[in-house]
């Protein structure tokens, strides 16, 4: 895929389960596997962390019920040699 748009689990009002209760990283795995380069992940975060395997292009802090999640534009980082 070209863009995910993802909202994982923030483990406060609604637990992580199956696959990803052991822990984020098989997701964000997963979501490298799929992901065709250059593609973008636009994810919806409780603060501003870099999944494994991404780098953040963009950060923006927003108001949403009482609390200040982060959108974050990811993208795996360039391989070497690729120029980018």
């Amino acid at each position: 895929m070209d863009v995910a748009l993802v909202n994982p689990p923030w483990e406060r009002q609604v637990a992580a389960g199956g696959l990803l209760a052991a822990g984020h990283d098989r997701f964000w795995s997963e979501l490298r596997r799929v992901l065709k380069r250059p593609g973008r992940v636009v994810a919806l975060l409780p603060e501003l962390v870099r999944p494994p395997g991404f780098q953040v292009d963009r950060a923006i802090r927003v108001s949403l019920m009482g609390r200040h999640p982060v959108i974050a534009v990811l993208s795996p980082p360039a391989r070497r040699g690729s120029g980018r």
